[in-house]
């Protein structure tokens, strides 16, 4: 007979355990889908990001630079834009701002639509006559885009 309350004791433990591990498999990220492992070559990888830096040498800075951050699990994006872009009317600005947002989204939900609430992007100034480090000027996240 004190062996039941042992096994009972055991068996609770064991179905609590699973319990656990159930419930943390749960909370598994948004983007887990796109975070495994595919077959994709060293060089493939190679090829694509030097395509991608001939590329944006011909861009335009604004041109966004989009990655995941895996601290939020959110899709960002960073575009650079000159002090020259910064001084006009402000309206004119955070209309510009707002497009290049609508643009970047847009091109984001079409591979990833899960990003849709889950996405920030920073716009940064470079100022060519005084050469300082580049300073944030705006942020968009949660629908919003602020400035500092």
């Amino acid at each position: 007979m004190p062996k039941h309350p042992q096994w009972l004791l055991v068996l609770g433990s064991f179905l609590f355990a699973v319990g656990v591990l159930v419930g943390q498999q749960a909370q598994r990220s948004r983007f887990d889908k796109y975070l495994r492992a595919v077959n994709v070559s060293q060089m493939q990888i190679a090829v694509l990001e030097t395509n991608m830096g001939v590329l944006r040498t011909f861009l335009p800075f604004e041109v966004p630079k989009v990655y995941y951050d895996p601290s939020c699990s959110c899709v960002g994006a960073q575009a650079t834009i000159t002090s020259d872009e910064t001084k006009k009317p402000f309206d004119e600005l955070r209309a510009h701002l707002n497009a290049l947002v609508e643009t970047t989204l847009s091109q984001i939900l079409s591979e990833v639509p899960e990003a849709k609430e889950h996405f920030q992007m920073t716009f940064t100034e470079l100022n060519f006559e005084h050469l300082n480090p580049p300073r944030t000027i705006a942020e968009y996240a949660n629908g919003k885009l602020t400035f500092k």
